[in-house]
């Protein structure tokens, strides 16, 4: 088990429940089965296992668990995410491949806050081509291969870091966030797959380039809009002014 910054981080092989609160414990057991058993078992409406990357994962000891404790804030909980993404990053450095981490959650705690903490915090992830996910027992996020299926649903609230894939592009233009964020994301996308030589990676590259060239227009047309809105608001003063003093 590492210890980074106060925080205890651990595998399924390093596992300890006597260095862990009660809680964690609850919340790893619980979650264990997801990664292990559905994480790699075929996937109803598709081939191939429910997340491809997750079995090489495992058998490379590359998926990492860590917990925010019951009685932090919000911002002690912020701080604890910044944490893990520099303890991921570092862990890439010594090995290589598709891994994750997963934060646990207390099993009360509020879903309001875990979305908020998923917000706020996606961005720093993405600039570092990396992905955020929020998971919970009642998320409504379904498959993108059917609106039946609901694979983003754990027993316990977790938040798992992750690094980008290929396949990421459909989530990185999620509505709640501002045009710059969405730019942001896409250009953050286009570099780390512009090397990809395969047809798919090519293909999402020029896909996000399209999306980015969109946004910057559109950007720009509202700051020309913005721009007019307040020329026509200074003149409509000034007549108001001119006429007064008439």
């Amino acid at each position: 088990m590492n210890v980074v910054n106060g925080q205890k981080f651990w595998t399924i092989s390093t596992f300890n429940p006597k260095d862990l609160p009660a809680f964690a414990v609850t919340a790893f057991e619980e979650v264990r089965p997801y990664v292990e058993k559905f994480l790699c078992a075929p996937h109803p409406f598709r081939e191939g296992v429910v997340c491809p990357f997750v079995p090489s994962a495992l058998k490379h000891n590359r998926i990492f668990f860590t917990t925010c404790a019951e009685n932090d804030s919000f911002h002690e909980h912020a701080t604890r995410i910044r944490h893990c993404v520099n303890f991921y990053l570092a862990s890439k450095n010594e090995q290589k491949g598709f891994g994750a981490l997963i934060i646990l959650f207390p099993k009360e705690y509020d879903t309001d806050r875990l979305l908020e903490l998923h917000f706020q915090n996606k961005e720093e992830c993405v600039l570092e081509s990396l992905m955020l996910g929020a998971l919970y027992d009642t998320n409504p996020a379904s498959s993108l291969h059917s609106r039946d299926y609901f694979p983003l649903r754990t027993p316990t609230p977790v938040l798992v870091i992750r690094d980008m894939v290929v396949s990421d592009l459909v989530f990185l233009d999620p509505r709640r966030y501002n045009i710059l964020q969405r730019l942001k994301f896409l250009e953050a996308f286009a570099n780390a797959f512009k090397d990809q030589k395969s047809p798919l990676a090519q293909a999402q590259v020029l896909e996000a380039t399209r999306m980015h060239q969109y946004y910057k227009r559109k950007r720009r047309i509202q700051s020309l809009l913005k721009i007019g809105g307040c020329v026509i608001v200074f003149i409509l003063i000034l007549l108001l002014c001119l006429w007064f003093c008439v």
